[in-house]
This record gives C-alpha cells, structure tokens and sequence, in this order.
C-alpha cells in the first residue's frame, strides 16, 4: 500500500486500523506538504518507525491514547510519537556496552542513523514516551524507481 498512495495515506490507514482493533484512540496529524512523493527509502522507514513505535506503545506500554504527528518541510521531515501508557526509564534500557536492550528502539535507531536523521526518546516510569525522529530530504534520492537527479 506504501508504495501505492504514498505515505501519508498509508499513516492514515494504519490509524484507522489501530483504532478499530486496538483498545487506544490513535491520532495522526501533518502539517506541511511536498509536491512530489518522498524518496523510497524515507517512506519506508518513516512507515516502519510509526509501526514498531506505536507497537511499542499498545504491547509494552499498555497506551490507551498514541498521537502520531508528521511534520513536512522542504528539507526535513518529522515525526512524533507520543502516547500515555506505562513508561520506563531509558537508563535502565542500555547495556553495559551502551546498546539498546530493546530491539525495536535498536531498530528505529539503526533506520533513522542509516539515513542521516536524528531520534530523541523521552520517557519517565508512569508518564508515558515521546520518541521524535529527524529525517533529511534529498531530492537527489531515488525516487520511487526513478533517480530525480537526471529530470530537468
């Protein structure tokens, strides 16, 4: 379906999804927009991000409100997710050799660093968890099969 409608109506439909089969009210707002679709690889992370985000939030948080915000600029893109379930201490989420215990924060660090982004988690015991991510857009990325650099 990504590939198909792009991301935003991807999100969208992921929402949908979630507030029919889950006990917690999802959100999505985007603000900004782009002319053209953005390049594969930043739709597919951002995708995946927001799946194994808000997965985070139902299976280990127990979250019964996420909000998932999608802010679009020429140059960056945004992404929030914040929900108000259990929380817990990311200290205590890092090995002695200062990795990520859990694989999907691992994960989404992996995606963001892979393309030059940037992730901020914050998140208290009993106050719930923001994870922010950073994205550039180059319009010199492959875009959907297509390189942008040789159209004129």
């Amino acid at each position: 379906m990504l590939d198909d409608v792009g991301l935003q109506a991807a999100l969208e439909r992921h929402s949908e999804d979630l507030n029919r089969t889950q006990a917690a009210k999802v959100t999505l707002s985007v603000t900004g927009e782009l002319a053209n679709r953005l390049p594969r690889a930043i739709e597919t992370a951002c995708y995946r991000i927001v799946q194994e985000a808000t997965t985070n939030s139902l299976r280990h948080g127990r979250a019964t409100e996420i909000s998932i915000a999608m802010s679009m600029a020429p140059q960056v893109l945004t992404l929030v997710v914040k929900d108000n379930g259990a929380g817990f201490d990311p200290q205590v989420e890092v090995d002695r050799r200062g990795t990520l215990k859990r694989v999907g924060l691992w994960s989404i660090r992996q995606r963001v660093g892979l393309l030059g982004g940037s992730v901020s988690l914050e998140s208290e015991r009993g106050a719930g968890t923001t994870l922010s991510v950073s994205l550039p857009i180059s319009h010199q990325d492959e875009v959907h099969g297509e390189d942008s650099s040789t159209h004129s």
